[in-house]
């Protein structure tokens, strides 16, 4: 079977690019990150395989706990927690780097483009993409975005938009992005008048389908409200595009070619599916620069739509020739850089939260003050501390938050501190809070690279 794929017979230069690529996107997939979010998604996916039982009350935070929490991901802290149980750390950046090499590879094969600019169009995408990959859930709605796009282009899937919508519904509250781009394939097709029926229903069907969840309709009402939340404010992915800002660079490069494509190749969408995934991709532009947050959807939903620009353009593919062995050692060469490049970066990275942070927390005699960023780390590799806030913000009452982020924002410590009889205080290094607590003579208790423990005078 691998022979019959790798075909060395008709091995081309462009094959050759595409295996080149393939490889560069795999270990770049392999290095994700884990960010806090990681731990308390593996710790509640732990209580709910042990307790049997899907958690909807905090049981982590001193603050809050036994308040009812909206935990809309249970399915996927489930899994994996139970990918972790079987393979520990490496199994789990295995499973996600393999579900973003094939949210792209899903994307290469929408259309038949030369493979040169297939590459290159694919590279803007993921340049801008890369921002959004961890080890969270999200990963899992980039992935299922895609997918519900390409269900749609194929009629004989639509009618399994219901029971995948269902799935979705369990996995992430990010199955609302899916509902928005089946409403607009149904607006579509209600104004050109074909399929309204079966759009119709499918629409209904789906939205009933969301509602199989352990919070039914107020999973709903808690994903719509959470949409207006002052505390974003605070929260860096949930930031406007600012032209500012390097790290923008590559969503406003994306809407530029996409401008440009549009308009050197007066494209005209004639297909409902083409004018889905032209409204689509302007509805999710705009809805990027608003939010950071939102980029991973218009960036797959940018180079779909531009494979779908180029798509009628014939192109000549590369002579076919025998395999040459030297192209073999590129490869080789490419996949042992690959996997150095990601086994050094492994070997390398140490858990934020030292053993003497863990064990100053631990000691601490009073109630724990710990920063917004570490609470997850804490949630995990200390689970007998409750923490006092962490990024799961569902949670939390917005008053709590936002007094919260302007106390790590100001460092103005001191209301926030003597309102909760603080102890001990867990936050980063040089932070407005960490000066503060030193101007005011608190013992710093330890410290390493990342975080310092405080300790009141």
């Amino acid at each position: 079977m691998i022979k019959a794929w790798f075909k060395p017979q008709e091995w081309s230069f462009d094959r050759f690019l595409l295996w080149i690529s393939g490889l560069m996107l795999l270990g770049m997939a392999l290095l994700v990150p884990l960010q806090s979010d990681t731990w308390w998604l593996l710790r509640t996916g732990q209580d709910i395989v042990q307790q049997r039982t899907i958690i909807t009350t905090d049981l982590y935070s001193w603050t809050n706990q036994g308040n009812f929490w909206p935990n809309h991901e249970w399915l996927t802290q489930t899994i994996m927690y139970i990918v972790y149980a079987i393979g520990s750390y490496p199994l789990l950046v295995a499973v996600f780097a393999s579900i973003i090499f094939c949210t792209w590879y899903l994307i290469y094969r929408s259309e038949k483009i030369n493979p040169k600019l297939a590459i290159l169009l694919l590279t803007l995408g993921i340049v801008d993409n890369v921002k959004g990959w961890s080890i969270r859930p999200q990963i899992i709605t980039i992935f299922l975005f895609v997918l519900l796009i390409l269900m749609i282009q194929q009629r004989k899937y639509h009618w399994w938009i219901i029971p995948f919508m269902l799935v979705w519904a369990n996995l992430h509250a990010g199955f609302v992005v899916g509902m928005v781009l089946i409403g607009i394939i149904t607006t579509v097709n209600i104004v050109q008048r074909q399929d309204v029926v079966r759009w119709l229903a499918i629409s209904a069907l789906s939205f009933l389908a969301s509602l199989c969840n352990p919070h039914g309709y107020e999973l709903w009402l808690f994903t719509l409200n959470s949409l207006d939340s002052s505390t974003y404010a605070y929260i860096e992915e949930w930031q406007p595009q600012r032209f500012t800002s390097l790290a923008s660079y590559p969503y406003f490069l994306l809407v530029l070619v996409v401008g440009l494509t549009w308009y050197r190749r007066r494209y005209k969408p004639s297909t409902n599916y083409e004018w889905f995934l032209a409204l689509a991709t302007i509805l999710f532009g705009f809805m990027a620069f608003r939010s950071v947050r939102q980029n991973v959807f218009f960036d797959v939903l940018a180079v779909l739509l531009l494979f779908k620009m180029f798509a009628a353009t014939p192109y000549k593919p590369s002579k076919t020739s025998a395999f040459e062995p030297m192209q073999g050692v590129i490869l080789g060469l490419t996949a042992i850089i690959a996997i150095s490049l990601v086994t050094f970066s492994w070997i390398q990275r140490t858990p934020l939260l030292s053993q003497s942070i863990l064990d100053s927390i631990k000691n601490c005699s009073g109630n724990i003050y710990n920063s917004y960023n570490s609470g997850g780390d804490l949630i995990w590799y200390l689970p007998e501390r409750p923490v006092f806030i962490d990024n799961r913000f569902d949670p939390y009452p917005r008053d709590f938050m936002n007094s919260n982020m302007q106390t790590e924002d100001n460092g103005v410590y001191k209301p926030l501190f003597d309102q909760y009889q603080i102890k001990c205080a867990l936050v980063e290094i040089d932070s407005p809070i960490a000066k503060n607590l030193q101007t005011d003579n608190w013992q710093i208790v330890s410290q390493n690279q990342t975080y310092q423990v405080f300790s009141r005078p």
